[in-house]
């Protein structure tokens, strides 16, 4: 090999090295934005069962009156 086949080489290696840092970092943002994802469904469903509750419990009190 030549000299400039093994630069081309090298900076090519980096060049790798370095898309796999970052392929890893955004593998890593993408599960945390899975669980926030996850977390955010809950807590809506949680709000939805609460306003039912509250709008039944308002229904109910109106038609006791």
């Amino acid at each position: 090999m030549s000299d400039t086949d093994n630069r081309v080489l090298h900076k090519l290696e980096g060049q790798v090295s370095s898309n796999n840092e970052r392929l890893a970092s955004l593998s890593d943002r993408v599960s945390d934005l899975v669980d926030q994802l996850a977390t955010l469904q809950n807590d809506l469903n949680r709000f939805k069962q609460n306003v039912a509750g509250d709008v039944k419990y308002l229904t109910e009190r109106i038609d006791s009156d």
